[in-house]
């Protein structure tokens, strides 16, 4: 073998290593998402989420959420607004261990956005409590948001088993973490 042949197939192998593999997706980083918002007694905004490593995070962004009854119309997001919405600071609550994990993931994927009850009137002064996940669509990286709850001065409820299964979980985790004040959590239930 000569030094062309060498230098070509050095050459070849580097063209085709680095142009990466355009068939391997990004993963979606959220996978479960709770937002209370309430405005009656100033500006309080918590909630959590479940990332694709199986982190449990809270946040607190006290500035005014950007809105999102997007959420509600079959608006799609893409990963920088959804950050927005969360904040800069999150805190991680715990990493779940792998085998809820997967049966979490597993249920999340059999919810759909097609049996949702009508809006009710609850509450007043107790501000919003969404409990949502998302379809993710890998090819444009934004994520469609499905409702599984909602709680507050109005509720509603996707009626699916998956999505009362998950809301549950969301809902267990908030008041062992007491993320939202339980008279909140459950008073004004749909």
């Amino acid at each position: 073998m000569n030094i062309k042949h060498l230098l070509l197939i050095i050459v070849c192998t580097v063209l085709f290593s680095c142009g990466g593999d355009e068939s391997v997706k990004k993963e979606p980083k959220y996978q479960l998402v709770v937002f209370w918002d309430n405005y009656a007694f100033g500006g309080q905004h918590v909630g959590m989420y479940l990332t694709d490593d199986g982190s449990l995070y809270s946040f607190v962004n006290n500035t005014r959420l950007p809105n999102y009854d997007g959420i509600f119309s079959g608006e799609t997001y893409d990963e920088t607004y959804i950050d927005e919405l969360i904040g800069d600071d999150p805190f991680l609550l715990e990493v779940i261990d792998q085998e809820t994990f997967n049966k979490l993931i597993n249920t999340k994927n059999n919810v759909q956005m097609s049996d949702i009850s009508d809006e009710e009137h609850r509450c007043y002064d107790t501000g919003r409590i969404l409990y949502a996940t998302f379809e993710y669509d890998a090819k444009k990286e934004v994520y469609s948001p499905i409702v599984l709850e909602e709680k507050g001065d109005w509720a509603r409820q996707n009626n699916s088993s998956s999505a009362m299964e998950l809301s549950s979980w969301l809902n267990s985790k908030l008041k062992e973490y007491q993320l939202i004040p339980p008279d909140i959590l459950d008073y004004c239930k749909f």
